[in-house]
């Protein structure tokens, strides 16, 4: 196993702060599995990577980053700047044992979730994401940056 890629996301309440469907329940299961959903797979694959001195792919959001806030899709955006930053402790706590961490934002990619006015085709978002991860080394490693390269701040 030389490459764990973490690509779980739910996005499903939208709105602002008054938005009756950002009640504690959703909040609750977006976390689980924007987050949690990073840091279980991670903990669970960890062993091999050691083995292999692998590399592991977190898949974000520019919508976690904080240079993109604009008040909306609160749950989505929290759980993507916590998975960043999971991202970047983990390239810390990893980088001795050999494990480079990559954090990437896949784009605004035409899925069920995008939706049909997206601008990425999924192909061309899978086909960068591949290109950075290749590219994912130890001096690299925490780096958070689109499909394309493009950097991100946290």
């Amino acid at each position: 196993l030389d490459i764990v890629i973490c690509n779980a996301g739910v996005m499903s309440s939208r709105g602002g702060l008054e938005e009756a469907g950002h009640d504690a329940a959703e909040w609750q299961r977006i976390m689980l599995i924007n987050v949690g959903g990073v840091f279980f797979t991670a903990r669970a694959f960890l062993p091999q990577l050691k083995q292999t001195k692998g590399k592991l792919a977190i898949l974000s959001s520019m919508m976690g980053s904080s240079t993109q806030a604009n008040g909306d899709v609160y749950a989505y955006r929290a759980s993507k700047a916590a998975a960043a930053n999971l991202g970047a402790n983990f390239a810390v706590e990893l980088k001795p044992a050999g494990i480079a961490v990559g954090i990437y934002h896949p784009g605004w990619v035409a899925t069920d979730m995008g939706g049909s006015t997206a601008l990425v085709k999924p192909a061309d978002s899978a086909k960068g994401l591949v290109a950075r991860i290749d590219k994912l080394s130890l001096s690299t490693t925490g780096v958070f940056e689109d499909y394309e390269g493009k950097p991100y701040a946290f």
